[in-house]
């Protein structure tokens, strides 16, 4: 299994859900080599609702991929 995630139980759940969808979300990223239409698709997320959720999270593109090649 290519993602496990350690759950602090102390944590209200908004928060224990925010950590666990950052993970996953840095994860599929990473798996998908930085192509936000592929961690679209593997999330099963509008890219719009998948860049306001990556924003929201603090998680950054890493991989500083120009888009333009996949539309």
């Amino acid at each position: 299994d290519w993602l496990s995630v350690d759950v602090d139980m102390d944590l209200p759940l908004r928060e224990a859900r925010d950590d666990f969808e950052r993970a996953y979300l840095e994860a599929q990223l990473r798996h998908s080599r930085g192509s936000m239409t592929e961690l679209a698709r593997r999330a099963g997320m509008e890219r719009t609702n998948l860049y306001r959720k990556l924003k929201m999270l603090g998680v950054k593109d890493t991989f500083q991929r120009d888009e333009s090649d996949e539309h």
